[in-house]
């Protein structure tokens, strides 16, 4: 049998008879004719050796023109076979003297360089054609190493004309952008013959061709029409990037014997006698439906804690994949099934257990031919100098075939809306052209990730991205409820050796609630990290215990808790009254909610203006807010991040809102002050501030901000109240307001006092305590009195001076 596409007689009726006729005094056009479909080339063939004849009956010299020639079209069309028959053609019309073919790759020449296209040669010094496959991997645009390479080959050619022929082979669009590459290449190839892919009809052909030559005996099938049925399948792929044609039935076959195999090895151990040569249909096709009690994988998601939304759509797909078995029987056309996804969630969620569980129900099914899961980051994809990344990415794509291929955090290959990273967008653009997504396609791409990154993935980079992964298909991992997390944690624990009681368990989901609030809470993996912890904190309690007693020894609930927060509220600064009232105000509606079992966010807002003159302690309360919220529950850090209006700006429009949008992630689960706030006024000249306050307003609305972190907008009074109309959704959003009034000349000597003693170590003796109201007040009245600040400055000149007097009276 000839390699490449199976052989086969063609129909009577369907040959021209003038073919017929010339490939009697043919061997190479006679074989030609063997081959199944291929019209087109046939028709090149047939009239190129016409030409030649005429070319001969002009006594012209044949070797005036080129018959280098180029082959676009799929693996499995056909090439590499019809080129060795294009070899045997020319020798017989005597353009070559001999019909030696040397078969070699673009990679395998690129990366042998020159010495080893000079090797491949040598093997034709007495003539023949060089077979150049994939030749689009010399593109030097792609690969540099290729240029070397053609330089050589293209000066070769015409040095060698009479004896060598080259044919390149390869897609017709990469193979038109290499043509491109050199002003010598298209006037040395201006024949391009295009291979197409198979017809269902000559699929159908391929297989039963297959079947027929089976050895010591053929298969036989229970009802042609289930070939009929694989053929539709295979031929959904037509017109794809990289469909396999003669190669994908030949696969197909192949695994359709290991299932048959498979079938009749577990039929004789339940001491049946199947017939050994008969394929069935669902060894053709694959079952029909799958269900929990024949499924291992079904059983494992079913038992999953959880994942609720995640099983309802493996039962929406099993179910359409049932439906399309029912329309492939009644030979009727199917419905798109869709084997690639996006899987929405934050870590610890299950997303790559699932993609193996996944990954195993479509072997199940005989969708994939292995089921096997392949994990790969951004990182793996990305070269590091031009033409790289469409390596990498294609050599990952291929090894996955039979697979699903796990891109984790794929949001990372984003190349960017306006400068694009080319090495980025080299992979989106590989996988684009590589991943159809069509019936019978034997490879699984699934890309996790966050949403609003994977949004922006999908809106930024290739358009074909988003048409091959939906992300209105997508499967979203919500993260786990408490219950949900407590089951989780018996489990984990259970494996540990520890069997927890209600304590404990409630202490362990009250700080995972807690964590909950963070930026992209770990869920499974947050409990893996909470019973480390345990593990070192019963360590620290158990010092002084036996080993035994160590080893024998079960968590506390204590063990779950942090150490005790300091107190969240309390004077170590001096405020008014007022402040102080209003955080314990807070503190008690919120603890209040608690004890009644309400969610004390449902009537709590966690945005506030803090006005007041400089130095009233709007920063310091800021901290002690984060502590207080943090202490109940309402925050996973008491982390404070500070900034102001310009750190807002980046000086180009249209960059603002991302700029503010990276301000809102770094704080998301603490505190963001905003100093000097009303500077964002766009009534106030700043050009950005508009998009700046638009933005604010949007991100405390969505899900990842909103009741997840504290936003205080600070500065004077009348400054913020005017800042609230510049944007209607602002006032409603910061409705709580916390005043700082000026310090009176008794707090600000309090606070003076206080800061020699607790920051410096020293007291003021009794004539400097007399003198202190006099001087405070004179501070307090001059011009541009900054309260605290000004207090904290004069404590530090305090205790400069009283270092150089006690330097100078030693």
């Amino acid at each position: 049998m000839l390699s490449g596409p199976a052989p086969g007689a063609g129909q009577p009726g369907e040959v021209p008879a003038g073919w017929l006729q010339r490939a009697k005094s043919s061997q190479a056009l006679s074989k030609l004719l063997q081959l199944t479909g291929l019209e087109p080339v046939k028709r090149e063939m047939f009239n190129l050796a016409d030409q030649v004849e005429l070319e001969k009956s002009r006594k012209r010299d044949l070797n005036s023109r080129q018959y280098n020639i180029c082959f676009y079209g799929n693996p499995g069309t056909g090439k590499t076979t019809v080129a060795r028959i294009y070899a045997a053609l020319l020798k017989e019309l005597g353009v070559l003297p001999d019909a030696q073919v040397v078969e070699t790759s673009g990679s395998a020449l690129a990366n042998g360089g020159v010495e080893q296209l000079k090797k491949e040669l040598t093997k034709l010094e007495k003539g023949g054609v060089l077979f150049l496959d994939e030749a689009y991997q010399l593109n030097p645009k792609t690969n540099p190493s290729g240029a070397a390479v053609l330089d050589y080959l293209l000066p070769e050619m015409e040095n060698r004309r009479g004896k060598l022929v080259t044919v390149l082979a390869g897609y017709q669009k990469q193979m038109e952008a290499l043509l491109g590459y050199n002003e010598g290449l298209p006037s040395r190839f201006s024949r391009c013959i295009t291979f197409p892919d198979y017809s269902d009809k000559e699929l159908l052909k391929i297989l039963l061709d297959i079947i027929a030559e089976g050895k010591p005996q053929p298969f036989k099938m229970q009802d042609e029409k289930h070939a009929r049925i694989a053929a539709r399948r295979l031929g959904r792929q037509r017109g794809t990037v990289g469909f396999g044609n003669a190669r994908a039935v030949r696969n197909f076959y192949e695994q359709a014997v290991a299932r048959q195999s498979a079938r009749c090895v577990e039929e004789r151990q339940q001491g049946l006698n199947p017939d050994l040569w008969l394929l069935r249909r669902d060894d053709l096709l694959g079952p029909k439906q799958l269900d929990v009690s024949s499924s291992s994988a079904l059983q494992e998601l079913q038992a999953k804690v959880g994942l609720q939304s995640v099983k309802d759509s493996v039962a929406n797909l099993l179910q359409l994949i049932r439906t399309n078995a029912e329309l492939e029987e009644a030979e009727k056309p199917v419905k798109e099934v869709a084997l690639n996804r996006v899987f929405l969630g934050n870590p610890g969620t299950g997303k790559t257990t699932i993609a193996g569980i996944y990954g195993r129900v479509l072997r199940d099914l005989g969708l994939l031919s292995k089921g096997d899961v392949v994990v790969k980051n951004p990182s793996d994809f990305l070269g590091s100098v031009l033409g790289e990344s469409e390596q990498k990415t294609v050599a990952i794509l291929d090894a996955a075939v039979g697979c699903v291929l796990v891109i984790d955090e794929a949001y990372s290959l984003n190349p960017g809306s306006k400068s694009k990273d080319p090495y980025k967008e080299a992979v989106i653009d590989t996988i684009v052209a590589k991943v159809q997504g069509v019936p019978g396609d034997d490879r699984c791409v699934l890309l996790l990730g966050y949403e609003e990154p994977m949004q922006a993935l999908m809106r930024e980079a290739n358009p074909g991205l988003a048409r091959r992964f939906q992300l209105a298909n997508a499967w979203t991992f919500q993260d786990y409820n408490d219950e949900e997390l407590l089951a989780i944690m018996k489990e984990a624990a259970r494996r540990k050796g520890w069997e927890l009681g209600w304590p404990e368990l409630k202490a362990g989901v009250q700080v995972l609630d807690k964590e909950r609030r963070r930026p992209n809470f770990g869920n499974a993996g947050a409990v893996s990290n909470l019973l480390a912890t345990v593990a070192m904190r019963m360590e620290a309690r158990m010092q002084g215990l036996s080993d035994a007693a160590r080893a024998a020894a079960q968590p506390v609930a204590a063990d779950f808790l942090p150490p005790e927060d300091a107190k969240a509220v309390r004077a170590d600064q001096v405020f008014k009254d007022l402040v102080l009232a209003k955080l314990k105000e807070w503190q008690a509606t919120i603890k209040a909610s608690q004890r009644m079992g309400k969610d004390p966010l449902d009537s709590f807002e966690l945005n506030f203006r803090f006005v007041g003159a400089p130095g009233t302690g709007k920063t310091t309360v800021a901290r002690r807010v984060g502590m207080l919220f943090k202490s109940l529950g309402l925050l996973s850090t008491d982390e404070v991040t500070s900034c102001s209006a310009s750190d807002f700006m980046t000086g180009y429009a249209g960059q603002t809102a991302g700029q503010t949008r990276k301000l809102f992630e770094t704080a998301v689960g603490g505190v963001l002050f905003i100093d000097e706030a009303y500077r964002l006024n766009p009534a106030s000249g700043n050009v950005y501030g508009r998009e700046a306050l638009d933005e604010i307003v949007q991100l405390l609305t969505e899900p990842r901000f909103m009741k997840k972190m504290v936003v205080i907008l600070a500065g004077y009074e009348a400054e913020i109240d005017q800042l609230l109309t510049a944007n209607p959704g602002l006032k409603s959003r910061f409705s709580e307001r916390l005043h700082f009034p000026d310090f009176s000349c008794k707090d600000a000597c309090s606070l003076l006092r206080k800061q020699i003693e607790t920051k410096h170590g020293l007291e003021l003796d009794p004539k400097a305590l007399a003198s202190l109201p006099g001087l405070m007040q004179q501070l307090i009245a001059a011009p541009g009195w900054s309260n605290g600040r000004d207090v904290g400055t004069w404590a530090d000149r305090v205790f400069r001076t009283w270092s150089l007097r006690t330097t100078r009276d030693q």
